[in-house]
């Protein structure tokens, strides 16, 4: 009597798990369908709205602004960007404009960037100069670059860097010599003091690279410093500068390599020592 219960129990349960397949199978199907037709309608959409942005005459370039150029003109930088107004601006590869202008060896960094729906936006860093080489060969900037000579009107504010001898190095190469190093870094560091220092370098001189001079005040004295020194030795140098002044001196060079004690050669009458 308990098998037949069992078989008629079974018997019920079956069609129940057949049909519940079925509707899942069915939930399934329809699922995948209306995934596949909205991947389809999105692709259509998507090819179509790619080609519309490609074609509208909203997204033809219409302006193009310069920014951060100082030394190179702004017809200078689109000339070298290659950039056509009126082209799409989708179609301009920024990467590839980005890599142009940094080719120049006046740019130190470029950024391009777009301004939807028809302008670019070009960032120029230019190489900063920071001294001027004798005989009007050009300038360097912080890394060694040399660069072409400065406008007149641009060159009051730099030093004179002298005693570097010239070769056959070309606009955008990077002299490497000892002297060239330790004089920019010091020139920099001459800058980032230079508006609360009391006393102007116009010329640095490493033509005896053991022995540099600076030119400072509007009388260009000739100061001695070492080498292996830095800006310290100079704390001192507006103190003597201001005796020097007061008493009439006129130096043949002012020396600060010693410790505890500078040294003023007068052009005449001796040496006289000044205790620190």
């Amino acid at each position: 009597m308990m098998t037949n219960q069992k078989s008629a129990y079974f018997n019920e349960i079956r069609p129940r798990e057949s049909k519940h397949i079925l509707l899942t199978w069915i939930r399934i199907f329809n699922w995948s369908t209306l995934a596949f037709v909205a991947v389809g309608v999105a692709a259509l959409f998507g090819h179509e709205a790619h080609r519309w942005c490609l074609q509208a005459p909203l997204f033809r370039l219409k302006k193009v602004s310069v920014q951060g150029n100082r030394l190179l003109s702004e017809t200078l930088v689109l000339d070298m960007s290659g950039i056509q107004i009126g082209c799409n601006i989708f179609l301009i590869n920024v990467a590839t404009v980005k890599r142009r202008l940094e080719e120049h060896y006046l740019v130190r960094r470029a950024d391009v960037g777009r301004r939807l729906p028809s302008s670019l936006v070009i960032s120029i860093e230019e190489r900063n100069p920071t001294a001027l080489l004798e005989n009007d060969r050009g300038t360097l900037d912080d890394d060694g670059v040399l660069l072409p000579p400065l406008p007149s009107e641009l060159r009051s504010d730099l030093p004179l860097l002298s005693g570097i001898e010239s070769g056959s190095e070309e606009y955008g190469d990077t002299l490497r010599s000892e002297k060239v190093r330790w004089a920019i870094s010091f020139i920099r560091e001459i800058a980032e003091a230079q508006p609360t220092a009391p006393f102007e370098v116009s010329e640095v001189d490493v033509s005896d690279f053991h022995r540099p001079l600076l030119y400072v005040g509007s009388r260009e004295i000739p100061v001695r410093i070492g080498h292996d020194g830095s800006l310290s030795q100079l704390d001192v140098l507006p103190v003597v500068l201001a005796d020097v002044e007061r008493k009439g001196i006129e130096p043949e060079y002012i020396d600060v390599r010693f410790e505890g004690q500078i040294i003023v050669r007068p052009k005449v009458n001796g040496t006289v020592g000044l205790e620190s």
